[in-house]
């Protein structure tokens, strides 16, 4: 039996599709109405084709935006089974871990996602972040120096930088 295709919603992808209202506003804050679409058009998904990893991946990123850390988690963790190499459902599991502070769990899901996906941004952006979290800002900068290496015009990367050096001169790691 073919598989229809599946309603997953992530973030670039409302950004693609609503263009009136994108995810996010001009200043980085989520728009919560528009994620919450995401949600419910990831749970029709998951209601039609139960087995769809992506649907629970993207589902998981759509609640992390908006707050729902625990449901993002099951979402993450489901993905995971279904096809437990998933570098994107390993980013997002890490940054749902980086929300709760609980960095070393955050990392290993990060260094996992760049073993199965050597290269893949998101899984140095997140562990950039993991470290800063845990104050390594030494091996931050260092993760953040590999994103601008592989998307070199990426603004909100250079800030971070920026902001992660500062930080490392002022408390030293």
């Amino acid at each position: 039996m073919g598989r229809a295709p599946v309603v997953a919603v992530n973030p670039y992808w409302l950004e693609d599709h609503v263009p009136a209202r994108p995810a996010t506003h001009h200043d980085g804050k989520v728009d919560v109405a528009i994620v919450g679409a995401g949600v419910t058009g990831c749970s029709a998904a998951l209601r039609l084709f139960p087995n769809d990893p992506i649907a629970y991946n993207d589902r998981c990123l759509a609640r992390t935006m908006v707050g729902q850390n625990s449901e993002a988690l099951r979402d993450c963790n489901a993905a995971l089974t279904l096809q437990p190499d998933m570098p994107e459902a390993l980013a997002n599991r890490g940054l749902v871990y980086s929300n709760a502070e609980q960095f070393d769990l955050a990392i290993k899901d990060y260094d996992k996602a760049l073993r199965v996906k050597p290269g893949y941004v998101d899984a140095y952006l997140g562990r950039g972040w993991a470290y800063a979290g845990e104050g390594h800002y030494d091996l931050a900068l260092k993760d953040y120096d590999e994103v601008l290496r592989l998307e070199p015009t990426w603004a909100y990367v250079r800030k971070e930088r920026c902001r992660f050096y500062t930080l490392q001169r002022v408390r030293g790691s």
